[in-house]
C-alpha cells in the first residue's frame, strides 16, 4: 500500500491510470484514421490527459458516495457498539447495544451486504445474551431469597416456562431417593410423570433428553387443551448430585439457543433448590422427634397452642386426646430400650390410620402421646380415641421367636367446656382423664 489509507491509495491509482489513458489515447486515435497533424498536437494531448484525471477524479467521488458512505454508517455503528460493550464491562447495569441503534440498513446484495448482515447477527447475538444473563440475574436474585421449597418451586417454573415459551410445565424434586412434584403448570394428571422410566435416565445420566410427540401428555391452557409436540426434561444437580428434573412442555420443538439458555437458568436453581431442601430438612428436624418422626413436644406445643386460639376466636370446637402406652417400662425392661424403640415407632404409624387428616400428632414425653383435633367435639374426639385404642391392642410386635403385645389408655378433654378457660386446662383435663383411665385397669377411654 501506498499510504495506508483505502481511498487515498484508490485515488492515485485511478488518477495515474487516467493520465496513462489520457497518453495512450491519441495513438489510438491515429489507428482510426484520423491526420497525424490534428492527432499529435500538445493541446490535443493534453486535452485527452485532463481528461483522463476528471475520469479518474470522479470515479472516486463515486466511490466515496457509494462506498464511502456505506463503510461510514457501519464504522459509526461499530463504535457505537464498541463503545456500549465497554461500558457494559464497567457497568454490568448499562443498557446493551439494541437493534434499533447498533444495526447497519442492509441495501446491497454484495460482499457490504454480507458484511453488514453478519455484523448486525452479532449485535442481534450480543443483545440475546445480555437480555438472558440479566433474566438469569433477576431469576437468580429471586429464587436465592426463597428458602420454603414450594413457593421457590412454583416461582422458578413459573420463570422458565416464560423464558422458554413452553406451554406447560413440572418442576420436579428429589429426596432420599423419593421423588416428588414441587410444582406443575397446566399439566394434566402430572402424577403419570412421576412414573415415566425417563425420569431415573436423567437423573442417572445427568444429561437433557428431548422427547417428541408424547402422546400420554396432555396440557389445559385455559378452555382448550393441547397434546404437546415434545417434552423436554433437564437434569437439576448440586456438585453433581441430583436434586431435581425440569419438565417443559412445547407445542413447537426446542431450539438449540432455547436449551441453552435453559442450562444456565437450572445452574442457578440448582444451588437455591438445595439450600431450599437443606432448610425444609433442618425445619422437620427442629419439628420432628427424631424416633418416631412426630411433632416433638416444643413445636407440638406451638402448634397446640395456635388450634388453641383459633377454636376460641372462631367459637369451634377443639379435641384433645393424651395416649399412655400401658407398661411401657416392663417392655423396656424385659426386651431391651431398641425393642420399646420400635414399638413406639410402630405406635406412632398407626395414628396415622387412626387420626384424620388435618390432626396433630405429637411425642408429648418418653411413652405419652398428645393428638391435637381441630374441629373436633367430646364425642367425636372419644371416638377416635376408641379407634386408636383398638388398633393399638391388636398389633403385635415380632421380635425374634416373640410375638410383643400392648395396650394404651387414653384421656379426651375439648372444647367447648365451661371449665376450661386456658390452653394449660385442656391438657390438665385430658391429663386426669388419662391418669383415671390407668386407675380403671388401663387399655380404656376416659
Amino acid at each position: 500500500m501506498l499510504t495506508r489509507k483505502v481511498f487515498n491509495d484508490l485515488a492515485i491509482f485511478m488518477v495515474g491510470f487516467g493520465v496513462l489513458i489520457g497518453i495512450i489515447f491519441p495513438f489510438f486515435v491515429l489507428l482510426m484514421g484520423v491526420p497525424r497533424e490534428s492527432v499529435l498536437q500538445p493541446t490535443f494531448i493534453l486535452a485527452c490527459i485532463l481528461a483522463g484525471v476528471f475520469v479518474g477524479g470522479f470515479n472516486i467521488f463515486l466511490a466515496r458516495q457509494v462506498v464511502g458512505r456505506r463503510l461510514k454508517i457501519m464504522t459509526t455503528k461499530m463504535l457505537l457498539a464498541e463503545g456500549m460493550v465497554g461500558m457494559r464491562m464497567v457497568d454490568a447495569d448499562a443498557p446493551p447495544c439494541n437493534e434499533k441503534d447498533c444495526h447497519i440498513p442492509v441495501d446491497s446484495d454484495d460482499v457490504l451486504g454480507d458484511a453488514a448482515k453478519a455484523f448486525n447477527a452479532l449485535v442481534q447475538s450480543l443483545s440475546l445474551s445480555y437480555r438472558t444473563e440479566a433474566r438469569v440475574k433477576a431469576f437468580t436474585q429471586v429464587i436465592s431469597s426463597r428458602l420454603e421449597l414450594e413457593g421457590l418451586c412454583t416461582t422458578a417454573l413459573d420463570v422458565l416456562i416464560e423464558h422458554s415459551g413452553a406451554i406447560g410445565g413440572a418442576l420436579i424434586t428429589e429426596q432420599s431417593g423419593i421423588l416428588a412434584l414441587s410444582a406443575v403448570r397446566g399439566i394434566e394428571h402430572p402424577e403419570g410423570l412421576l412414573e415415566n422410566p425417563l425420569l431415573w435416565q436423567v437423573l442417572k445420566r445427568q444429561s437433557p433428553h428431548h422427547v417428541e410427540l408424547p402422546a400420554d401428555v396432555h396440557v389445559n391452557a385455559l378452555l382448550v387443551t393441547y397434546t404437546p409436540k415434545a417434552l423436554l426434561f433437564l437434569p437439576v444437580s448440586y456438585k453433581d448430585v441430583p436434586v431435581g428434573v425440569v419438565i417443559l412442555a412445547t407445542l413447537d420443538a426446542f431450539d438449540a439457543q432455547t436449551r441453552a439458555h435453559l442450562d444456565l437458568f437450572t445452574g442457578s436453581l440448582a444451588l437455591a433448590l438445595r439450600n431450599a431442601i437443606t432448610h425444609n430438612q433442618l425445619q422437620k428436624l427442629a419439628a420432628n422427634d427424631p424416633l418416631t418422626n412426630i411433632f416433638n413436644r416444643r413445636f407440638g406445643m406451638l402448634r397446640l397452642q395456635e388450634e388453641y386460639s383459633r377454636a376460641v376466636r372462631l367459637e369451634q370446637p377443639l379435641g384433645l386426646i393424651m395416649g399412655d402406652l400401658d407398661h411401657f417400662k416392663a417392655v423396656n425392661d424385659t426386651y431391651g430400650h431398641l425393642v420399646g424403640d420400635r414399638l413406639l415407632v410402630q405406635v406412632s404409624s398407626l395414628a396415622k390410620q387412626a387420626l384424620r387428616e388435618g390432626d396433630i400428632f405429637i411425642r408429648y414425653g418418653g411413652e405419652e402421646f398428645l393428638a391435637v383435633l381441630p374441629g373436633a367435639s367430646l364425642n367425636d374426639a372419644r371416638t377416635i380415641a376408641e379407634r386408636f385404642r383398638r388398633l393399638v391392642e391388636e398389633n403385635t410386635l415380632q421380635h425374634g421367636d416373640q410375638i410383643i403385645k400392648t395396650t394404651i389408655s387414653f384421656g379426651v378433654s375439648a372444647l367447648p367446656d365451661s371449665e376450661i378457660t386456658n390452653m394449660t386446662t385442656l391438657i390438665d383435663k385430658a391429663d386426669k382423664a388419662l391418669y383415671h383411665a390407668k386407675e380403671l385397669g388401663r387399655n380404656k377411654v376416659v
